[in-house]
């Protein structure tokens, strides 16, 4: 989906949207408006209300802050919306789509969408179909610093109690290593399936605060996992990761990435926008350049800021990421 970037005819996309529910044979129709309520309504003929006239229709608007900070447009997400009619729909103004992944806004769209109905179950569950071995890579970094280092642990923590407690088959182990500069790479919790395993060896890591060696961090889980991967078993590695690496490594990220056996996946996970692209590409796709950025962007996860690892839309998506088949 690319940005259209054209003038705003929002009764127009409405009326288009009309038309498509036309054609549905459903008791139950839900749309949902993401707009910041202007319109050109001097050239945009169609109505707003163009969803109100499709039977059994909730419409929910979702009216969100423009890029100069203005409020969004009460009066016009009232019309879209249905207010006034006999089947009234639902708007929430929000001032920034970041507000979109809280989860206590979706609960507010969801809980309105399934009023009368028990909702399907959107937790997103993680199920992996084959036994498969985990590693997260911490970056210990002094550029990282101490606090965001412990929120990258803390989010390590929530995931592998999300992962190993949801593992009914016993599929899955886990593990913690933590990098630094060219001597500093260390195993924080060995391959387990039990969580508690997992926290006691956590709880007693601390950040390296070196400098960063990637390609001698891919050097040494190459071996660890050598030594303590099941050797049939396919393996996820999950590297927090800016991309960069001391000036004297930089060049060696895409080999050593390369060198890992053909079972294992490499998974970024940048923050903020400061990440070297051409880094992070390089590990997780193996090659110096002709990047096929379709895979690249299935295989690194972004979020803006440290604090966003707590979001459970975060971790959900990720454990999506990671029960892929290879």
């Amino acid at each position: 989906m690319r940005w259209i970037a054209g003038g705003t005819y929002t009764g127009e996309a409405l009326d288009f949207a009309r038309q498509a529910f036309g054609s549905s044979q459903l008791d139950r129709k839900v749309a949902i408006v993401l707009t910041d309520g202007r319109s050109d309504t001097r050239r945009d003929a169609k109505p707003l209300s163009s969803l109100c006239s499709v039977p059994n229709i909730r419409v929910v608007g979702i009216g969100i802050g423009d890029i100069f900070r203005w409020a969004s447009y009460a009066t016009m997400l009232e019309e879209i919306t249905c207010l006034g009619t006999a089947s009234p729909g639902l708007y929430l103004k929000i001032t920034d789509d970041v507000q979109l992944l809280e989860d206590s806004f979706f609960n507010n769209v969801t809980g309105y969408i399934c009023q009368d109905k028990k909702c399907p179950d959107y937790t997103c569950p993680a199920n992996f179909q084959e036994a498969t071995d985990i590693v997260f890579m911490l970056d210990g970094s002094s550029s990282v610093g101490q606090a965001n280092f412990y929120r990258a642990r803390e989010f390590v923590e929530n995931m592998a109690a999300r992962l190993l407690s949801q593992d009914r088959g016993g599929l899955l182990r886990l593990s913690v290593m933590q990098y630094s500069d060219g001597q500093q790479q260390r195993v924080e919790v060995p391959f387990t399936a039990r969580v508690e395993d997992v926290l006691t060896g956590l709880a007693a890591t601390l950040c390296m605060d070196g400098a960063t060696d990637l390609p001698a961090a891919l050097a040494f889980l190459t071996s660890t996992l050598q030594r303590e991967g099941r050797s049939a078993v396919p393996r996820k590695v999950v590297v927090f990761t800016d991309g960069r690496s001391v000036a004297s490594a930089w060049a060696a990220i895409p080999r050593a990435a390369a060198a890992l056996a053909e079972n294992t996946q490499l998974l970024a996970v940048t923050v903020g926008e400061g990440f070297d692209e051409a880094g992070v590409c390089q590990l997780v796709m193996g090659q110096a350049n002709g990047f096929d950025y379709h895979v690249v962007d299935s295989r690194v996860h972004r979020v803006a800021l440290y604090s966003d690892l707590a979001r459970r839309v975060v971790m959900q998506s990720l454990a999506r990421k990671l029960s892929k088949a290879l």
